[in-house]
């Protein structure tokens, strides 16, 4: 969506959503545009696939963006197979699947099918991609909304009735990836640090409930946050003292940065690229031992780190600003590339 923010002035733009769409997602999105929620894709594919394909083909669009996470992503290119005129990227966003069977049988209907290939990363393009050419587009973030600002980390304590103590933040989504269950259990162990410490987490899905009944066993409702839905996420970088964040794996992970964008302290799981690096803040640890997690957010706390957003040089590769335009040349690139070679035929 930042792309969008800065884009929409230059280029049209629709939206083909898989079943639901975040009511804060939808909010941003002008009425010029056009947002299709199609059938469930897991639960209902072959009306996922035709719905789609009729969109595409009735359209004639420049560009089909494809956004994914594994060569899944085949469904969303047999749909639109038809649109020969059509600039058509698939944009990998992980370096592992979660239906990795799935991922496997599709993986050679995918390599001989794809054509202009994006990643988020090195590392995820080289997962999906092998050795077919892809380019890595950074995601791109507004620097001036994530700044730290004691006003916002003021509301937001007010808000969730925080005073001094220690307020370890998470973010994402709740599923095996993002390793929640480690979160709380390393958080218990810190709580021998520190015990009138919160820990808030903010995200959504299906495994949130299972997380929520966990923390109730182990009778830690008073020190556990729990914070579904937010359009002002900057707001809470302001407000918590730590970043915890001990995924299993991910392709980038740009909570990470906008973490330390907002001067965020960051604990960091060493199984994230290391292109995230992007202060002297970030600090990259094994997520094999909750003891030793917890007693690394200590040391952290310990070093007394002042919260305060400091530019660093390393973050100017996600700046939003530089990143859209470049990525507005790349369509245009790519769309003159596309009708020289069907003039030639």
């Amino acid at each position: 969506m930042n792309y969008y923010q800065v884009l929409k002035k230059d280029i049209s733009f629709d939206f083909v959503i898989n079943a639901y769409i975040d009511a804060g997602i939808e909010s941003k999105i002008d009425d010029s545009s056009e947002v299709y929620i199609l059938p469930n894709r897991k639960k209902k594919t072959l009306q996922y696939i035709k719905e789609l394909r009729k969109i595409a083909e009735g359209k004639y669009y420049d560009v089909i963006h494809i956004h994914g996470n594994s060569a899944l992503m085949s469904i969303e290119l047999f749909a639109v197979k038809n649109c020969k005129n059509t600039v058509i990227i698939t944009h990998n966003h992980n370096t592992k699947s979660e239906y990795p069977l799935l991922d496997k049988l599709l993986r050679s209907y995918f390599q001989n099918n794809v054509s202009y290939a994006f990643a988020a990363s090195r590392e995820s393009g080289a997962w999906l991609y092998g050795n077919y050419p892809f380019k890595v587009i950074e995601n791109g973030l507004d620097m001036d909304s994530l700044q730290y600002s004691a006003d916002n980390r003021k509301e937001i304590r007010r808000k969730y009735q925080i005073g001094d103590e220690t307020l370890l933040l998470n973010i994402g989504r709740y599923n095996f990836q993002k390793n929640k269950k480690f979160v709380i259990d390393s958080f218990r162990e810190y709580l021998q640090f520190d015990a009138s410490a919160k820990l808030m987490m903010i995200g959504e899905g299906s495994g949130r409930k299972e997380i929520e009944e966990y923390v109730k066993e182990l009778r830690m409702n008073q020190s556990v946050i729990f914070v579904y839905k937010t359009n002002n996420i900057e707001k809470y970088y302001s407000a918590a003292d730590i970043f915890t964040f001990p995924t299993k794996w991910e392709a980038l992970g740009m909570v990470i940065v906008e973490a330390q964008v907002a001067g965020l302290p960051s604990l960091i799981g060493n199984t994230v690229p290391m292109v995230t690096e992007v202060s002297d803040r970030s600090f990259y640890f094994d997520i094999s031992d909750e003891k030793k997690w917890a007693q690394k957010l200590y040391q952290i706390k310990k070093m007394k780190i002042d919260h305060e957003s400091q530019y660093d040089v390393r973050m100017d590769q996600f700046n939003i600003k530089n990143n859209a335009q470049e990525l507005k040349k790349i369509y245009e690139q790519m769309c003159l590339e596309k009708v020289k070679a069907n003039s030639k035929q």
